[in-house]
């Protein structure tokens, strides 16, 4: 099994209370979806944000 990884935003309670997952689509990765945590981060401050990278990359 493979694990996924990429940027990972900490929810700013300190304590994770839901997770938003953003999922890029194909030919993309984590970087380009993990700013909208950035901007949802005060309206969710008990949300951790994840934005995995796919596990394998595009030929294109």
């Amino acid at each position: 099994m493979q694990k996924l990884n990429g940027p990972f935003i900490a929810p700013l309670s300190g304590t994770a209370k839901q997770l938003v997952v953003f999922l890029h689509g194909y030919g993309s990765n984590g970087d380009d979806l993990i700013g909208i945590g950035h901007e949802w981060r005060e309206a969710l401050p008990d949300a951790a944000f994840v934005s995995p990278n796919a596990p394998a990359i595009c030929d294109q």
